[in-house]
């Protein structure tokens, strides 16, 4: 804190204007399936703790939005987003709905609406009230984040899917972006990392296969048996 502070006064001395997220942190996180609404859904792991992707189906990450200074007043509302990292946080690329080229995107999901309110799920900040947030299964410049005067704590959850184009074997990183998709503002510096491991190549062994296989034993123990007849 007595780092910002000292930047917040070196800005005011050389007449800069400090942006109104700086002091925005993301805190715990959640990833969950794509099975249930905002309170309903289950969860994939436990909190702040990676998991393993094995499928380009949807899934929804859960994540804390805290505002720890009241030196600019309140903070928000402003366009939010996620972005992912695939090289340890050096670069980073904003998530939108078009998979060209994008490892994640925005994927639609049957059991809530964009934009739907979301309640206080994961664990409270101690001496923080917490506002309502929002939940995102689409891009739009109009995703915001709601205002968070000081010691004031939200939730927003995305839902996302993994493109073709996403590595398989890599461990992928996830940060709250605010403002324009391009400027991707990283405001989760001093948290635990939002990770998952993608590990597509250990996808489970098709049903039909299993059938094969489990028609093929048959036929094999049907084939003792005629034999032991004989």
């Amino acid at each position: 804190m007595k780092h910002l502070r000292l930047l917040v006064v070196l800005l005011l001395l050389t007449g800069t204007s400090l942006p109104a997220f700086s002091f925005a942190r993301q805190g715990n996180w959640r990833w969950r399936n794509d099975d249930g609404t905002d309170v309903t859904a289950t969860w994939k792991a436990a909190e702040n703790t990676p998991f393993t992707l094995t499928h380009r189906d949807n899934i929804r990450l859960r994540v804390k939005m805290f505002n720890v200074s009241d030196e600019h007043g309140p903070m928000g509302p402003n366009q939010v987003g996620l972005g992912y990292s695939y090289d340890g946080g050096i670069n980073w690329s904003p998530i939108t709905n078009d998979p060209g080229s994008n490892h994640f995107v925005y994927a639609a999901s049957t059991h809530f609406t964009n934009q739907s309110p979301s309640t206080q799920l994961l664990s409270p900040l101690p001496l923080y009230s917490f506002t309502t947030g929002s939940m995102f299964d689409t891009y739009s410049t109009t995703n915001q984040y709601p205002s968070l005067p000081a010691s004031t704590e939200t939730e927003l959850e995305f839902c996302i899917r993994a493109t073709n184009e996403a590595l398989d074997a890599t461990v992928y990183d996830f940060r709250i972006i605010v403002g324009e998709t391009e400027q991707v503002q990283t405001i989760a510096l001093d948290t635990v990392s939002t990770t998952l491991t993608t590990a597509f190549g250990a996808a489970q062994v098709p049903l039909s296969l299993w059938g094969l296989i489990f028609a093929g034993l048959l036929i094999i123990s049907g084939s003792v048996l005629i034999v032991k007849r004989f």
